[in-house]
């Protein structure tokens, strides 16, 4: 096998990655979660913390599920847990963000 088909091949084996990668974090609910909670600063954990769905609530939309962490993260500043979190629909797309503790 030449040099110039080696890269080709390795070039599409990592665009498909990086596709997956994207798919799972954009496009599915505990994908956005666990990204939402990389990006405040618990890369590691984020992948491992085991995570249940709350029963619908009041405050809840049409569009959104909100997940509770099990043995969560302690925040730096306040010292408090990162518990609840909100992950919201657009489109095809979820995003997630912290809810507090309500």
């Amino acid at each position: 096998m030449s040099k110039k088909v080696w890269n080709v091949k390795k070039s599409l084996i990592v665009k498909i990655l990086l596709l997956i990668i994207v798919i799972y974090f954009f496009m599915t609910p505990l994908g956005a979660l666990r990204l939402s909670i990389a990006c405040n600063g618990y890369p590691l954990k984020a992948m491992v913390y085991p995570i249940g769905k709350r029963e619908r609530s009041l405050e809840e939309e049409e569009n959104e599920k909100v997940y509770v962490l099990y043995n969560p993260p302690v925040e730096k500043d306040t010292e408090g847990t990162l518990t609840n979190w909100r992950v919201k629909k657009y489109l095809i797309f979820y995003l997630a963000t912290y809810r507090g503790d309500a």
